[in-house]
């Protein structure tokens, strides 16, 4: 079993050189960029090489990209020379980014990688946000002097921190939670197993955005891991227009694609049924579900709106993660999810479901008591993932 990610893309690179990796939708429909994975890991070397001739091991580096390849390539560079990343997001022009700032600040990282097209506003983007104008910046896609057989190989041990994963910051201040490469590993490999999909016949699309651990943990490294095809498209994308999400997985045929909730209800209320002619959902094999509250009224929308174009119910999959445990702590896989009704007055006064329960896992006996005010529908986040028992042992015994 190899020791990292680092060794995992060189092995790809080796075995399946022109297997597409990446595929960039930039407006969501055209492919304005591909990346195979031999293309990928030349390129990663080349960027980390630069890093190794500036930046020692254990240097914190600040990612501030847009959604783009060029990002997945300095997260990976970073890897691959022995710096820390740090995935965040862009400031803001002309305005204050206190989380963004934060950020910067508990990371102590001693530079920020940025693309070229952010060069030229720079300053605009620096202006309100002092604590990021301190630092060093580094433009990554731009006058690359360097050579991918410049890279110095490195053997990342197990519990080498490979990057700061910040959370979302919506219960206090944002807090990083520290990834070793043995943290990737185990987490990846826990995806594979209880996901049970991935594979040759696997194909994956994503609008989530890559410094959230969602997307960055789920898409982007288990494309990686598992020799995922995988079709990116910004995030701002699809939340102008939703239904370029169902595009996208009507036109790869994609297996493996999600979000939160609230994704799910948007497609609901911005895709007209004139559009839905248009879709074939028939190979959505896995609908992730995750990042806030699963809500049963929502699971029940979509299917009863999409079904006519081939989607199934049963493709649902609720799951749980925290960025503490680098993603994955539970998931629904291979069956429709469970869904618990209980009465909503007595969970709410005592936090316990009470006497009154009715559990199922066929969606259509989710009536309209949903809408009712004493029933309350739960839905279950699926099963425990691979590894994840040992660890909450470990912190009960603390």
């Amino acid at each position: 079993m190899p020791n990292s990610i680092v060794n995992i893309l060189q092995e790809r690179a080796q075995s399946q050189p022109d297997k597409r990796l990446y595929t960039f939708l930039q407006n969501g429909a055209d492919e304005s960029a591909t990346l195979t994975f031999g293309e990928m890991e030349e390129r990663v070397r080349a960027l980390a090489a630069r890093l190794q001739q500036q930046y020692a091991p254990g240097e914190r580096a600040l990612l501030l990209y847009p959604d783009s390849l060029e990002y997945i390539i300095a997260f990976h560079a970073c890897l691959f020379a022995g710096l820390v990343a740090v995935p965040a997001f862009p400031p803001r022009r002309n305005r204050s980014d206190t989380r963004l700032q934060a950020i910067a600040k508990n990371a102590n990282a001693s530079v920020a990688l940025i693309p070229q097209s952010m060069c030229d506003d720079l300053p605009q983007r620096l202006e309100h946000n002092p604590e990021l104008a301190r630092m060093q910046f580094l433009v990554t896609d731009a006058g690359l002097d360097t050579h991918a057989n410049q890279w110095r190989p490195i053997d990342p041990k197990l519990d080498t921190l490979a990057y700061l994963q910040y959370t979302s910051g919506s219960t206090g201040d944002a807090k990083g939670a520290m990834i070793t490469h043995g943290n990737i590993m185990n987490n990846s490999e826990a995806v594979r197993i209880i996901k049970d999909l991935w594979g040759e016949d696997t194909t994956a699309v994503s609008w989530l955005p890559i410094f959230h651990d969602l997307g960055l943990v789920f898409v982007i490294l288990q494309a990686v891991y598992s020799a995922v095809s995988t079709a990116l498209m910004p995030s701002n994308v699809f939340v102008q227009k939703p239904i370029r999400w169902l595009q996208a997985i009507s036109r790869y045929q994609a297996t493996h694609s999600g979000g939160p909730d609230f994704s799910y209800q948007l497609c609901c209320q911005k895709v007209s049924e004139e559009e839905l002619e248009t879709l074939d959902l028939s190979s959505w094999k896995d609908a992730y579900s995750g990042a806030e509250s699963v809500r049963v009224t929502t699971l029940r929308s979509f299917s009863d709106y999409f079904s006519r174009c081939g989607f199934n119910p049963r493709s649902f999959s609720p799951g749980y993660g925290i960025a503490e445990n680098t993603l994955l702590v539970s998931y629904n896989t291979g069956h429709q999810p469970r869904y618990c009704g209980v009465d909503a007055r007595h969970f709410s006064l005592h936090g316990e479901v009470g006497e009154d329960v009715f559990v199922t896992d066929e969606l259509d006996q989710v009536t309209g008591d949903a809408m009712e005010s004493h029933r309350q529908y739960i839905v279950s986040c699926g099963t425990i993932a691979h590894g994840v028992e040992q660890l909450l042992m470990v912190w009960n015994r603390e």
